[in-house]
């Protein structure tokens, strides 16, 4: 994930302490009529995104628009000593000018730089705190320097502004297709993380708000001349983009090779709501590591270390809790009923708000997942009982198998033998059948199942069909789908889902919480991820999720294997399939890796 870079520059040297008695604080200013008692100077800079490996720490800067800057405010909370930055309380927000931008050339996650200076109000308190919103339109409204959410006025402290929920867009697409995307500051830890910290990160150790004390200057220029600090800014989304290795043009399926025509994918199951400020929680696993791994919640790359902003011993964290964590069944959003929203494989990016849960959580129903169409060239095919060594081209070869079963069925042969005239035979086989027997098969477009819904008997100058009820069809149809399942290809078309890894990757190298647990072929989340000694949230916490200002990259490099005919069913309230499990149809195989955004790129072969 790449974090944009807010620096608020100038945010200058001192609350004017020597100031003198009339000068006394406006604690609540009453709205624009408000002249103020200082000039803070904001740097907004902005950020890349992560690299090409799971590890963390690996940035990249994404395109133009993602970094793009529209509007931005700064919000002022004030604090005491010795109190969390929770406990902060608002103040006033206060609209940013924004001038022109100054590019930066380093390889680090810094793109551009916004300097501007604003006027507030000088407040009477140990500390002064800052957090900034960039792109804010739309997701929340400042009036009268007041901050309102969802058209409520907001007066309390951080700490209830970070519990705050919206189900607003965090991003927009003009009519040119740019996106600009709402941002806001990024919780740092001042404790390394990483394979090299010697001592464990604790969620004392992090810091959202920026301490903007002794920050204010009588005019903007000095303000200017001034930095005080920097505030990191990232995106409120998480970014998902799939491609497909360049040697990929067939499929190797059953031992034959299929032409792919095209790939589409779109996101499903995600969430409908998410924190405007990214919410850690209590943020306990800040210190967990999984054996021989470094401590994977923080990264141990100081910010900065660019020309336009010195190395400073803040690191990025990696993980948050949204709305939904802790339940076993959160209300996802899901669509397996239409075939809308696909989009090319490529370099078209999707956007979805962050989704994570605990380890008991770590399920198919609880996870984002992508859902991939696949067209392969040479139109309608089938396949029968799953197996993929045969691909039949019609539906009379498809279906000989279900149509042998019936006429041969006892109950079928004796309806037959009493529906004919007195010293007359009948021989029915496959070539004939339909004179006599009408089988009906209808596709049922919700498994993508080619299934046997009627069985009766035809009239013939000898033959009168005989006693045959809609239960002894329906026993029938019955029956014969249990014994052969086909499967209805419909334009030659074919879908595959896998699920988001978050630390997780193929290669042992990048994994920072591999799993190489045994279990049953349907294994229960508990079976997956045991929690015997405790230590489940340790090892595997993280392996699957979606945080903001992250991009997750998945590069498609085989189709080995044939997906599903129709949209893989997702049973919301039963679908507690843990999102690792081992069984000898494992088909599908991955790896993630991170971008500045940071970048997670996702390695996979179906």
């Amino acid at each position: 994930m790449k974090f944009n870079k807010i620096f608020l520059a100038a945010l200058a040297a001192g609350m004017m302490a020597s100031c003198s008695n009339d000068q006394e604080p406006v604690q609540n200013p009453a709205g624009p009529e408000a002249t103020g008692d200082g000039y803070l100077a904001v740097t907004i800079k902005l950020p890349s995104q992560a690299g090409t490996r799971a590890a963390n720490d690996n940035f990249d800067d994404g395109t133009a628009n993602e970094y793009e800057v529209k509007n931005a405010a700064l919000l002022l909370f004030t604090g005491n000593n010795g109190e969390a930055e929770s406990a902060a309380q608002f103040k006033a927000a206060y609209r940013l000018d924004l001038p022109g931008s100054v590019g930066d050339v380093d390889n680090d996650n810094i793109t551009t730089s916004y300097l501007t200076a604003v006027q507030v109000e000088k407040y009477v308190s140990d500390n002064l705190y800052g957090l900034v919103l960039v792109n804010y339109d739309g997701v929340v409204t400042t009036p009268a320097n007041g901050l309102e959410i969802d058209g409520t006025s907001f007066t309390g402290t951080f700490g209830e502004l970070v519990n705050k929920t919206s189900a607003n867009a965090f991003y927009k697409t003009d009519a040119n297709g740019a996106n600009t995307f709402f941002m806001t500051n990024a919780p740092l830890s001042v404790a390394e993380g990483g394979t090299l910290a010697s001592v464990a990160p604790a969620a004392a150790d992090i810091r959202t708000l920026v301490n903007l004390k002794n920050s204010l200057y009588n005019t903007a220029e000095d303000a200017k001349k001034n930095p005080a600090g920097s505030i990191y800014v990232e995106r409120a989304v998480a970014k998902a983009t799939l491609s497909l290795s360049k040697s990929l043009v067939n499929a190797e399926i059953g031992g034959e090779e299929l032409e792919i025509e095209s790939v589409e994918w779109r996101l499903d199951n995600t969430e409908p709501t998410s924190y405007i400020v990214r919410n850690m929680g209590n943020a306990e696993w800040m210190g967990y590591q999984n054996t021989n791994k470094g401590f994977r919640f923080a990264g141990n790359a100081k910010m900065g270390t660019t020309s336009i902003q010195p190395a400073e011993p803040l690191y990025r964290t990696y993980w948050c809790v949204d709305p939904t964590y802790a339940q076993a069944e959160p209300a996802l959003t899901t669509d397996v009923t239409s075939d809308n929203g696909f989009v090319a494989a490529g370099n078209t990016p999707l956007y979805c708000h962050e989704n994570t849960f605990s380890v008991a959580n770590q399920n198919h129903q609880n996870t984002t997942r992508a859902l991939l169409k696949v067209k392969f060239k040479g139109g309608k095919f089938w396949i029968v009982n799953g197996r993929e060594d045969e691909l039949y081209k019609t539906e009379k070869d498809a279906c000989s198998y279900s149509v042998a079963f019936i006429i041969n069925d006892d109950k079928v042969k004796a309806a037959v033998k009493s529906g004919l005239e007195p010293n007359t035979s009948l021989s029915i086989d496959e070539n004939n059948y339909d004179q006599y027997i009408d089988i009906v098969f209808t596709r049922n477009n919700q498994t993508g199942q080619l299934e046997v819904t009627s069985v009766s008997f035809k009239n013939d100058k000898f033959f009168q069909a005989p006693a045959w009820t809609v239960a002894d069809s329906d026993a029938l149809c019955n029956l014969v789908n249990t014994y052969y399942n086909i499967s209805e290809f419909e334009d030659g078309v074919c879908y595959y889902d896998l699920r988001f890894m978050h630390f997780a990757s193929s290669e042992d190298s990048d994994d920072l919480a591999p799993w190489n647990i045994s279990a049953t072929s349907t294994p229960t989340t508990a079976e997956a991820y045991p929690n015997a000694d405790g230590k489940a949230e340790n090892n595997w916490l993280g392996r699957y999720g979606m945080v903001r200002n992250n991009w997750y990259d998945v590069n498609v490099s085989a189709f080995r294997k044939l997906g599903k005919p129709a949209l893989p069913a997702l049973d919301v309230t039963k679908d507690k399939d843990p999102d690792d499990k081992k069984t000898s149809e494992e088909w599908i195989a991955f790896k993630i890796n991170i971008l500045s955004w940071a970048k997670r790129t996702q390695n996979v072969e179906f």
